[in-house]
């Protein structure tokens, strides 16, 4: 597993805003910041899943705590299922999602 643990420094501020489809992308992040729902997004490798994830973070209620990125490629099925709803573990123990706290996770998949 390949993680990422700590505070972030994209916000919207750092995303460029000069075409309308950008702008309309930011509208939709700043909505899903205010959100307590989970975010999926979606897209080729290297259009900006991480930086949008990262501002989402930085504007939400989750600000405060980490943001933790996960490179789900590293993992095999097993691995990814117990990563994603945890194995045994007794009612004392965080599964792994949960490992963020009041933060963020974010899991990559190319």
């Amino acid at each position: 597993m390949t993680s990422q643990l700590g505070k972030v420094s994209h916000t919207f501020a750092h995303m460029p805003q000069d075409d309308p489809q950008t702008r309309r992308l930011i509208h939709f992040g700043r909505q899903a910041a205010r959100s307590s729902f989970p975010v999926l997004l979606c897209g080729e490798e290297g259009v900006g899943k991480a930086l949008l994830s990262q501002a989402i973070h930085n504007e939400s209620e989750r600000a405060a705590g980490p943001y933790i990125a996960v490179n789900c490629e590293l993992y095999g099925d097993a691995a990814l299922a117990e990563e994603f709803i945890g194995g045994d573990r007794t009612d004392n123990e965080n599964g792994p999602s949960e490992s963020a706290g009041t933060g963020t996770r974010r899991h990559a998949v190319s």
